[in-house]
């Protein structure tokens, strides 16, 4: 599972503040595969001085507002998870609704996982490998350690692979010019 080690200061000196799983992990149940890890967020005036934690989950927008940022773990489940014919796509998008109702609102009904965040996104592929589609139809596969920086793009993630994929996302919230 995912384990998140936090390194701030008391009394001056730099020390370990928590060592454990961070809150708010969300394994689909619908969607066997599918899973969201918050490791951390900040705030538009973030301080290396301070050692706030990270705010519980939902008391914040699991997207962030211009100059926060958010840093997850993203898993994505094969697309023939979605295949089998036991897949249930209405509880996969109640599920999404009441776990990430944000995202589902973000999700074309039209263009299946398509979406755009008002942000500039650095995802790395931690484990496996995705395509990644951007809104002209235009697919890269990404590999294992493969980066890839979005600016704000409409994009979909297809993992054709028989396993999921595992991301690090670093999310910066911006405003669209």
């Amino acid at each position: 599972m995912v384990r998140r080690v936090v390194a701030g200061h008391r009394g001056g000196k730099a020390v370990f503040l928590s060592d454990g799983q961070p809150a708010g992990v969300q394994k689909f149940q619908a969607m066997p595969g599918m899973m969201t890890a918050p490791i951390w967020e900040t705030g538009p005036t973030a301080a290396v001085s301070s050692n706030d934690a990270i705010v519980p989950p939902g008391e914040t927008s699991f997207l962030p507002a211009p100059g926060e940022t958010r840093f997850l773990y993203l898993q994505v489940a094969p697309q023939s998870v979605m295949m089998n014919p036991d897949f249930d796509p209405v509880a996969a998008q109640e599920e999404m609704l009441r776990l990430q109702p944000e995202m589902a609102a973000l999700m074309e009904a039209d263009a299946p996982g398509m979406h755009r965040t008002e942000s500039i996104d650095y995802v790395i592929v931690l484990d496996g490998e995705i395509y990644i589609e951007l809104d002209d139809g235009a697919e890269i596969l990404l590999r294992q350690h493969d980066t890839i920086i979005q600016i704000g793009t409409r994009h979909a993630w297809h993992n054709r692979s028989d396993r999921p994929v595992l991301l690090a996302v670093v999310l910066v919230g911006a405003l669209r010019g």
